[in-house]
């Protein structure tokens, strides 16, 4: 079993200014790991973390928003990590066509990590983060500028 999900995390931004972007609010209930549709979290450096529980949903798609949220955000370390896993990966798979081990998936998973210090499929030296369930308020969502009217 996989999993089929994205993340965003957020970092320098109001939580309050997120949920408005992405046109949410917090239901009031909570959840210890992220199985509702759309649970989000502070981190402890300081991000706040939108799980969206579809691989492709709309949100991690939409590259005007993505854009907005991501102003003045530092590059992550992502040529460093992809040589170090690709590295780790040419040397415990010898042979390229044999099946056994897969660093290649781990770039994104480590990437993230490097940026905001979650995980999803790992316990964090500072613990697990309670999720707080999203709803979402279709009618207050921002319009991307390139969306058509309806």
């Amino acid at each position: 079993m996989g999993y089929s999900t994205s993340w965003l995390a957020i970092k320098g931004r109001a939580k309050s200014d997120v949920q408005r972007e992405f046109g949410l609010s917090e239901s009031g209930k909570t959840e210890e790991l992220p199985q509702s549709a759309i649970p989000g979290t502070d981190l402890p450096d300081g991000s706040y973390l939108v799980f969206l529980n579809e691989c492709f949903h709309r949100f991690s798609a939409s590259e005007a928003v993505l854009a907005r949220l991501s102003q003045g955000c530092e590059p992550a370390a992502l040529n460093e990590i992809k040589a170090r896993l690709l590295k780790q990966q040419e040397e415990e798979q010898p042979v390229p066509s044999s099946v056994g081990v897969d660093y290649i998936i781990d770039i994104p998973l480590e990437l993230a990590a490097s940026f905001c210090g979650y995980r999803h499929d790992t316990r964090a030296e500072w613990g697990e983060p309670a999720f707080t369930i999203l709803a979402e308020n279709k009618a207050k969502r921002r319009r991307d500028p390139g969306q058509n009217a309806q």
